[in-house]
């Protein structure tokens, strides 16, 4: 699976479902990422591994006001490749060395925080 088009050499992946709460509470962070650093080579991509009704999260999605793209991993392909064991959890990669920069499993309130200084090291 290709989630970068080129240009981007940081993806951040967003693991979550829809009723994790901590999920939710993470959201406005990933949402505020992608917001700042969408246009400067940083991709951000959420993967939905539990919910299977893309309708239905299309327009969850948009009452929440998230505009990054999410993927729905019914089989479990990426969270199994990337060991994904808990929700949320967010994961910043290097596209151009497969290095891993950032792992956050959980919520965290400093989230925002600590991946925007990771994508500042790693620019």
């Amino acid at each position: 699976i290709r989630f970068w088009e080129g240009k981007e050499h940081l993806v951040l992946f967003d693991f979550w479902y829809r009723s994790c709460g901590y999920c939710l509470k993470a959201m406005p962070a990933i949402e505020a990422i992608h917001q700042k650093f969408n246009n400067v080579d940083v991709k951000v991509w959420g993967i939905n591994p539990v919910d299977k009704n893309a309708d239905q999260l299309r327009e969850f999605l948009i009452r929440r006001e998230v505009s990054y793209p999410s993927l729905l991993d019914t089989e479990k392909l990426v969270s199994t490749l990337m060991g994904v064991r808990a929700y949320p959890t967010a994961i910043l990669v290097n596209t151009q060395n497969h290095k891993v920069l950032y792992v956050q499993t959980g919520y965290s309130s400093n989230l925002g925080k600590e991946i925007e200084e990771a994508i500042n090291a790693n620019k």
